[in-house]
């Protein structure tokens, strides 16, 4: 679980021309949004990276990322490394855009929110409602699906 905001938006040439998720850098308890670990080397987390920001070599200081908590090293929209804390003695990171909740936002498509709804069921087993409780608040998916459009989707 991570405390910090999920939200949808730009256009996605991959996902029919809508939103896609991104997370947002204002660490808050309030905030309670999924998310899936993988450990993995640092090697592999550069190489990740990497394939997120159109095959850029991005200069990535981990250690400086934690001090620091987050750092934008590339305008674009996973340019930005953000440090989530530490669990079992290993460095939890993730990748999103710098923009924090200040872009239009813009609905997921079918297809992708199904997606993340595949994930929601299979691995972390949320039932139906727990599903549409999630999802319905997040910024920009409130105002453009209703919870039957999301159970439809499930």
């Amino acid at each position: 679980m991570m405390h910090y905001p999920l939200y949808f938006a730009k256009q996605s040439d991959r996902w029919q021309h809508q939103g896609v998720a991104f997370i947002g850098l204002n660490h808050d308890e309030k905030y309670h949004t999924y998310s899936r670990k993988y450990l993995i080397t640092v090697g592999q987390f550069m190489d990740v990276v990497k394939q997120e920001n159109d095959g850029a070599d991005l200069n990535i200081d981990l250690d400086e990322i934690m001090w620091i908590g987050a750092k934008t090293l590339r305008d674009s929209w996973y340019g930005t490394i953000l440090y989530l804390g530490k669990e079992d003695g290993y460095p939890i990171f993730t990748f999103t855009a710098d923009w924090n909740l200040d872009v239009p936002l813009n609905k997921p498509s079918h297809e992708y929110l199904s997606m993340i709804i595949k994930g929601l069921k299979t691995t972390l087993k949320l039932d139906d409602t727990e599903i549409i409780n999630y999802l319905i608040i997040k910024p920009g998916i409130d105002g453009h699906y209703s919870r039957k459009d999301i159970q439809k989707l499930i």
